[in-house]
């Protein structure tokens, strides 16, 4: 008669975020309720929980550093010109006010 075996998950529970489980753990250790998560490499990343054997890769564009949860924009300037130029415009702003006022004060003495 032919019987099927049901062979025990490699580990108890899936990997916390920022890691995935290791085949090497899981072929070098025969314990079932042993931690075989590793964390993530740099460049990839675990958002959830998860039994994956690795982690996803990041989108071109971005990064992450080992175990990570997410990955982040490596742009190398991350505010926008529109910003720049509001921020311009107010040190200008406030410039011009301060030596204004002053020549007022200046003047009216």
């Amino acid at each position: 008669a032919d019987s099927s075996i049901a062979l025990p998950s490699p580990s108890a529970l899936p990997c916390p975020p920022g890691s995935h489980l290791d085949e090497g753990l899981i072929e070098g250790d025969p314990a079932i309720l042993a931690n075989k998560c590793t964390l993530c490499p740099s460049g990839t990343f675990a958002q959830y929980e998860n039994i994956n054997l690795q982690c996803q890769q990041c989108p071109e564009g971005s990064s992450s550093s080992e175990g990570a949860k997410y990955c982040v924009a490596t742009e190398d300037n991350l505010t926008s010109i529109g910003l720049e130029v509001l921020g311009l415009i107010f040190v200008v702003l406030s410039w011009s006010s301060t030596i204004g006022y002053m020549i007022w004060l200046h003047l009216k003495r």
